[in-house]
């Protein structure tokens, strides 16, 4: 299991691709789980991996 299973958002935006302020958006939006550890958000994978999934089965432009 060498995959992090919380990402930062800097960890979140090279995995993904998605800029930071879409990725800060999406957050707010609620598209993608975190968990706030202090002041530190922290993008959960698996939930980043379904938004994909889900907006390339939609084909929408994010």
């Amino acid at each position: 299991m060498n995959e992090k299973y919380l990402l930062s958002i800097s960890e979140a935006q090279a995995y993904s691709g998605i800029g930071r302020n879409k990725l800060y958006e999406l957050v707010r939006a609620d598209k993608i789980a975190t968990v706030r550890i202090g002041r530190n958000i922290k993008v959960h994978r698996m939930s980043l991996e379904q938004f994909l999934d889900r907006t390339a089965e939609e084909r929408k432009i994010i």
